[in-house]
């Protein structure tokens, strides 16, 4: 498990990851401001956190399945 923590330390602060993050969210904003009117925001950040949400749960169980499938193997 200590391996899972320090791969996720790692990738969490690498200066890549945030790099990514910050031109998504910044492509994310300009879209918003761009193609959303006010009334119609809140309904969008719902959407967009739910969707969030779901992204964020199926990439922690792929990451920890597969960190458990390698740290089995490595036995």
């Amino acid at each position: 498990m200590d391996n899972v923590q320090e791969l996720y330390r790692i990738c969490s602060s690498s200066q890549a990851t945030e790099k990514a993050l910050k031109l998504v969210n910044k492509e994310l904003a300009e879209f918003i401001q761009s193609n959303i009117t006010q009334n119609e925001r809140p309904i969008f950040f719902d959407a967009i956190e739910s969707i969030n949400k779901t992204k964020e749960e199926y990439f922690f169980k792929a990451g920890f399945s597969t960190a458990v499938t390698l740290l089995i193997e490595k036995r």
